[in-house]
């Protein structure tokens, strides 16, 4: 055929190109789907950094052949007219990669890892079945579903997955939990007017726009800054962006993003658009910690309807594992001192959502992957503010952390339990909310959360998540025999004086600890 030049094709590629793409080859085990012990909790779609489970839905009587395949309600759940329903939870075997993050979250065992050697047909719903599903009828009334169900039963099955990022990476987690929450609102822009908007004395456009997005809704625009996650899930010509997406560089995300704003909010005054258009830009340690700090702090003061998701691997995975302003002390990096006096990085890491906070009119929030829907109702929240949001995940990376492909979810709770990261939102003008941390009113919480239903065990602390993750690890051998070795003491240290502010500024707490008072703290915990 005709010859097209490369420059005119390589700018545009298309949504969600990825579905079309084979990750069969990568993975050596899969999971299978137990129906009578699934309690349609939506974790484990949640938790699939690949997308790679498909629920099937049905109001259609099941065939005895396929009965085992399904799991049937008695009556249908919460806002599905349906008369019956049942359901099922099958892997696409072409998207998942077999890190087993969705066997290891689910609270009941209703999903086990099985080798691909000892896979059968019958382990899987029967295709025909596929016949059976009413998803689009479904999405009809996705706005009266619970949230989980909203997840499990529509959302989840939107977003094409199929990337290149690593078996189990977080990121591939926190992108989808912002499309579910920017899905769940999108479906109902009225929600908006039930969610918070700064103070009730708002500027004549301010009060335009909401009224404009709740009457007809709002596009949505992703700015992707260089990283792991941008050649992986923007790779030409497979693209797992479903909205309109661009790629900048490091130092240059947030000042595309204000261009896009501007340039978009032109398009919807000069009448060329009908809606208007909310940005997302998506960047990790480089783009907001360190280089493009500078440019993200102009943004956020520059009070535009933007909304940054940071992905926070404490330190630079895409080039190597470099240390980055977001590492830990202590920690393994590449560009990190391997002495025999110091070992890891030297210094502590600076915290963002501070930084964010310290503006008044900006929307910040700290959440993590462990708790998804609470994560994904406060993204709701931070994209229906009508201004600048900023929210950060801690985000786990099998190869930079050096530990197993399944363990992301966990040690987001682990490092959430020790207080290594708490959780809050600072909504603008507002008292901190550290509602979304374990016995948010204690210093450390009590009893740990396992993921599976039923088990017990004590809250983890930051010297078990050292002594799991390699980048800490090894650093420990040469002081085995310490009470509380430098590198736990001094990451300790840091945190508690983060909590107890946080404690103090949530109104949990009356008075400040002293430096003495919080080592007795220390001392006392590590004994035990």
């Amino acid at each position: 055929g005709k010859r097209v030049p490369w420059d005119r094709f390589l700018p545009i590629v298309p949504a969600a190109t990825s579905q079309y793409r084979d990750m069969s080859f990568i993975s050596i085990q899969v999971p299978i789907w137990q129906a009578e012990k699934c309690t349609a909790c939506g974790m484990c779609v949640t938790q699939c950094p690949d997308s790679a489970l498909y629920t099937t839905i049905t109001d259609r009587p099941i065939p005895e052949s396929a009965a085992r395949y399904f799991k049937v309600y008695k009556k249908p759940p919460k806002g599905i007219p349906w008369e019956q329903f049942a359901f099922n939870i099958t892997v696409r075997s072409d998207a998942c990669k077999g890190c087993g993050v969705c066997a290891r979250v689910c609270p009941t065992d209703a999903l086990i890892m099985k080798p691909k050697t000892n896979v059968t047909p019958a382990d899987f719903m029967p295709e025909f079945c596929l016949e059976f599903d009413k998803t689009y009828e479904a999405a009809k009334f996705v706005n009266q579903l619970a949230l989980p169900h909203q997840v499990l039963f529509v959302f989840s099955k939107l977003y094409p997955g199929k990337h290149t990022l690593c078996p189990g990476c977080s990121e591939g987690v926190i992108n989808l939990l912002t499309f579910f929450a920017a899905e769940s609102l999108r479906n109902n822009p009225e929600g908006i007017a039930t969610l918070y908007q700064g103070p009730k004395i708002l500027s004549e456009k301010t009060q335009r726009e909401i009224e404009q997005m709740l009457q007809h809704g709002f596009h949505i625009c992703n700015i992707n800054s260089t990283g792991c996650n941008q050649v992986s899930e923007l790779a030409n010509p497979y693209n797992a962006r479903i909205y309109r997406a661009g790629h900048y560089g490091f130092g240059t995300a947030s000042a595309a993003a204000l261009g896009a704003k501007f340039a978009m909010d032109q398009t919807f005054q000069n009448q060329y658009s009908d809606v208007l258009t909310k940005v997302i830009v998506f960047a990790g340690d480089g783009a907001i910690y360190d280089i493009g700090n500078g440019p993200f702090n102009y943004a956020l003061r520059a009070n535009y309807d933007i909304t940054w998701v940071i992905y926070n691997n404490e330190g630079y995975m895409n080039t190597g594992v470099q240390k980055s302003g977001a590492s830990r002390f202590g920690s393994d990096r590449t560009t990190s001192p391997l002495g025999k006096k110091y070992a890891g990085k030297t210094t502590t890491h600076r915290r963002i959502i501070d930084q964010a906070m310290a503006i008044p009119h900006v929307y910040a929030a700290k959440l993590s992957i462990d708790n998804p829907f609470y994560a994904i109702n406060i993204l709701k929240e931070a994209l229906a503010y009508n201004g600048p949001s900023v929210v950060e995940f801690f985000s786990y990376c099998p190869q930079g952390h050096q530990f197993d492909d399944w363990a992301g979810p966990h040690i987001a709770r682990m490092l959430v339990e020790s207080r290594k990261w708490q959780l809050r939102v600072r909504r603008p003008y507002q008292r901190l909310d550290i509602s979304g941390n374990p016995e948010p009113e204690k210093i450390f919480p009590t009893e740990g959360k396992p993921f599976k239903r039923g088990e017990k065990r004590s809250p983890a602390t930051f010297a078990d998540v050292v002594r799991m993750l390699g980048q800490y690890s090894r650093h420990l051998k040469a002081v085995e025999g310490v009470s509380i070795p430098e590198i736990i003491m001094v990451n300790e240290m840091v945190s508690m004086y983060r909590w107890i502010n946080n404690q103090y500024m949530a109104g949990l707490r009356k008075d400040l600890l002293s430096e003495e008072e919080m080592e007795r703290i220390l001392e006392e915990r590590y004994k035990k």
